[in-house]
């Protein structure tokens, strides 16, 4: 059985046998993978599966592989962010009927919340590596002091004196960081917990 495409490549109109997995665009040669009769119902079924099977990676590689034939399928598109393709969350925006519209609103609102936090917090959230830097700078001022056979501060050399500031400064600074951890680390597991739960939501559209 013949049955007419687009080419994903250049969008010319083509007719391919359906009885193969795949054909060729006779304009500009790209490959076209070609779907059944009831593809959209057949992805549906397919991808339900493996989304209740936890079986991520093969849901998104099977929803990929329908954006190449239907570049337009709102839920393949949801179902490639939901399997953690972020940027497919814009594409499923713009193709969403309106019935999904306020939750992708909010899954935009929410993944922008965590890249604004990681954004501002882009260190180690680990406190012992924290304290691990800590004692290293402290062993700098000693090493510091040491080669200036433990002077007064107003003896030193300037450059010794700059370089124990810095240091000083820099402990003060991962101090303070070490305080807000726990606090900044809840901050981030609100904000993927509540992107969690949409996806849930979302993945209940499908």
């Amino acid at each position: 059985m013949v049955i007419s495409l687009k080419c994903p490549d250049c969008g010319a109109d083509i007719q391919l046998d359906n009885d193969r997995e795949f054909g060729f665009c006779m304009y500009c040669g790209t490959k076209v993978l070609i779907t059944r009769e009831n593809n959209a119902d057949d992805f549906l079924e397919s991808v339900r599966k493996l989304l209740n099977a936890g079986l991520n990676n093969e849901a998104k590689d099977c929803a990929k592989k329908e954006c190449e034939v239907h570049p337009t399928s709102y839920k393949a598109h949801l179902v490639r962010y939901i399997c953690g393709e972020k940027t497919e969350l814009q594409v499923a925006q713009k193709l969403a009927p309106q019935e999904d519209a306020e939750l992708l609103e909010q899954a935009i609102k929410k993944n922008q919340e965590l890249d604004a936090w990681k954004a501002k917090n882009p260190h180690s959230l680990e406190r012992d590596s924290v304290l691990t830097e800590i004692e290293t700078l402290k062993g700098l001022i000693r090493s510091e002091q040491k080669f200036n056979n433990g002077m007064p501060s107003f003896l030193m050399a300037r450059d010794s004196k700059m370089k124990i500031q810095k240091y000083e400064e820099r402990i003060a600074q991962l101090e303070r960081w070490y305080n807000e951890i726990p606090g900044l680390i809840a901050q981030r597991k609100r904000l993927e917990n509540e992107i969690s739960v949409n996806k849930n939501r979302l993945k209940e559209r499908i």
